[in-house]
C-alpha cells in the first residue's frame, strides 16, 4: 500500500533525442496513502562502459573501461528532511540540454553507450524507491566533414587460388557503388564485374554488409565482426567474365557509426566480396 505509480515520462514520446537537444519530461508519483520520505531526486546521466574477460593458463583477467559524458542531479523534493508525501498525484518536471559532442547510443555484447534518467524516493530506515528510463541519443553526421561522402566508389581486388601447390591464376573483382553514405532503410546498389582467369570454377560469390566493433580496455582490444546483410550471386565458370548490375542489398535497422566522441568503442561498416571461402575484396 502507498505507492501506486512511480514513472518517468519523456516529452518526446519516442525517447529519441539528438546531441545538443533538450531532454525534458516529468516524474509522476501517485500515492493512495500518506508516505514518509526524506526527499526525491532525479539523475540524468550519459556514460559508456566496456567489459570482457580472457582466460590464459587457468587465470581469468577482466578488462574494464568506462567513460562519463555528463551526470546531472536535480532535487525534485527537498532532501534530508523527513516529510510526508500526501495521497494523490505529484508531478516533478525535469529538463537538461544535452552537450553537442556526444556519441550515439549503442548496445553491444561487450560494451554499451547508454543515456538514462533515474529517479529516487529517499525513505527513512527503509529501502529507497527507484525507477529508471533510458533514452536514445543520435549524433548527427555532417556529410560536409566526410571526405568524398557523395562521390561514387569503384574499387578493384584480386584473389589467387592455389591448386596442388601451384598457382592457378587470378580472380579479378571490381565493385562500384553510386555513393559512400547510406542510412538504415536505404538499399545499397553495388555493381560487380568478375573476371575468372583462374583454373578454378567459382561456384560461390557473396556480397556482405559487415559490422566491425572494437572494444578497448586495459591497453587491449576486443574485436567483434557480424554480417548485417548478404546476397549470393551466380557462379562464374573458368575463363568467364560476368557483370552483376546493381544487386540490391537492403540495410536493416542498425546503430549509426558516428561514435567519434567515444574513446573506448569504435564502430564501422564495410562491404565484403567473397569467392568460395576466401575474401576477394573489402570496401569501406
Amino acid at each position: 500500500m502507498g505507492l501506486e505509480e512511480f514513472i518517468i515520462i519523456f516529452e518526446n514520446a519516442h525517447g529519441v533525442f539528438y546531441s545538443g537537444q533538450n531532454v525534458s519530461g516529468k516524474l509522476v508519483v501517485r500515492c493512495n496513502a500518506p508516505k514518509n520520505i526524506r526527499g526525491i531526486y532525479i539523475k540524468i546521466k550519459g556514460e559508456a562502459s566496456v567489459h570482457w574477460s580472457e582466460t590464459h593458463n587457468k587465470k581469468t583477467r577482466h578488462y574494464i573501461s568506462n567513460e562519463t559524458y555528463f551526470a546531472i542531479k536535480s532535487v525534485a523534493l527537498e532532501e534530508g528532511i523527513e516529510q510526508t508525501l500526501t495521497p494523490g498525484e505529484h508531478i516533478f518536471p525535469f529538463s537538461y540540454d544535452l552537450p553537442d559532442d556526444l556519441p550515439s547510443s549503442f548496445e553491444g555484447d561487450f560494451g554499451r553507450i547508454r543515456y538514462t534518467v533515474r529517479a529516487v524516493i529517499d525513505r527513512p530506515w527503509k529501502f529507497d524507491h527507484e525507477t529508471i528510463a533510458a533514452f536514445t541519443v543520435i549524433s548527427p553526421l555532417d556529410l560536409n566533414q566526410v571526405s568524398r561522402a557523395t562521390e561514387p566508389i569503384r574499387q578493384r581486388g584480386s584473389k589467387t587460388f592455389c591448386c596442388l601447390c601451384c598457382t592457378s591464376g587470378n580472380l579479378e573483382v571490381v565493385i562500384s557503388l553510386p555513393t559512400r553514405v547510406a542510412v538504415p532503410g536505404d538499399t545499397l546498389w553495388p555493381t560487380l564485374e568478375v573476371e575468372n582467369n583462374s583454373r578454378v570454377s567459382i561456384t560461390s560469390i557473396s556480397v556482405k554488409l559487415r559490422k566491425r566493433v572494437v572494444f578497448k580496455a586495459g591497453g587491449r582490444e576486443k574485436i567483434q565482426m557480424k554480417t548485417i546483410a548478404k546476397k549470393f550471386l551466380e557462379p562464374v565458370a573458368l575463363g568467364e567474365c560476368r557483370t552483376f548490375e546493381q544487386e540490391a542489398l537492403k540495410i536493416p535497422s542498425i546503430p549509426p557509426s558516428n561514435l567519434k566522441h567515444c574513446l573506448i568503442i569504435d564502430l564501422d561498416y564495410f562491404l565484403e566480396v567473397g569467392a568460395q571461402k576466401y575474401i576477394a575484396l573489402i570496401i569501406k
